[in-house]
């Protein structure tokens, strides 16, 4: 499975390196997002006891970088599957040597390290800009909420794929999710604003629970112990994720042996 993630992504590094214009285009996009925040940031009140306290800027960011991971955890998953499964490849999988789950499972390789890597330079850029508003002490603590974060959504894009090859579309449900957290989700404003019932829902959103634990960690310097309800919520979502994970690659497993890809 290693050797076969390691092929994946040098050929999807080799075809980046073909197309230097798609690299300059994500540069250019963290470029212009940062330029965006900081604008608004700086336009912005921070009232006593207002909605976001603090600086919006960080705020924001912290929305888009979990907003980032669920994308290409689980939406980018589902259709890098599908795509794979339309050409053939997954069926060809299945009848050789690579068991066909290797070969789903390793399909957000590639999106996944690029996705860290701009979360990674998100937050080296955030420590860099406001240094003093950053409980980096409770770095750990964010960490394990995205690495919560990650296995749920990274299960959620195996059911997705499972979906998509079952009805024959990519990404049934990842894109529904994905606009769901943009609206609603806390991604750049607080749910607190929301009325109380639906408040309630929105909190059981995945995404909402691990901004809540890195906004907590990271922005108000809690612990654990602060932070206990949204580690609640989003640990018994990543409980469950490695079954969901598991039902979600058997499904598909037994899918490629009846369903042929659309060309075939």
């Amino acid at each position: 499975m290693l050797r076969l993630a390691l092929a994946m992504l040098r050929r999807d590094l080799q075809e980046a390196r073909s197309r230097p214009v798609g690299m300059i285009q994500q540069v250019s996009a963290m470029a212009v997002v940062l330029a965006v925040l900081l604008g608004i940031d700086a336009l912005w009140t921070h009232p006593q006891g207002g909605a976001v306290p603090g600086s919006y800027f960080l705020y924001a960011l912290f929305g888009i970088m979990g907003l980032d991971l669920l994308w290409h955890a689980a939406v980018v998953f589902s259709d890098r599957t599908h795509a794979a499964w339309r050409a053939g490849l997954l069926d060809t999988c299945a009848t050789g040597p690579i068991k066909p789950w290797w070969a789903i499972v390793v399909q957000p390789v590639t999106p996944l390290a690029l996705c860290l890597t701009r979360l990674l330079a998100y937050g080296v850029m955030a420590a860099a800009l406001r240094p003093t508003e950053l409980s980096l002490h409770q770095l750990p603590v964010a960490g394990l909420f995205v690495a919560m974060g990650l296995l749920v959504f990274f299960s959620w894009g195996a059911l997705c794929s499972a979906l998509g090859v079952w009805m024959r579309v990519p990404d049934p449900l990842g894109r529904t999710l994905a606009g769901l957290s943009i609206l609603t989700g806390g991604v750049f404003f607080p749910v607190t604003l929301l009325p109380d019932g639906l408040e309630g829902v929105v909190r059981w959103f995945p995404l909402t629970a691990l901004l809540d634990g890195m906004r907590g960690a990271l922005l108000h310097g809690n612990g654990l112990m602060e932070l206990a309800s949204p580690l609640l919520r989003l640990g018994t979502m990543a409980a469950l994720g490695p079954v969901i994970l598991w039902c979600a690659l058997v499904a598909l497993q037994r899918q490629l042996r009846h369903m042929k890809p659309p060309n075939n």
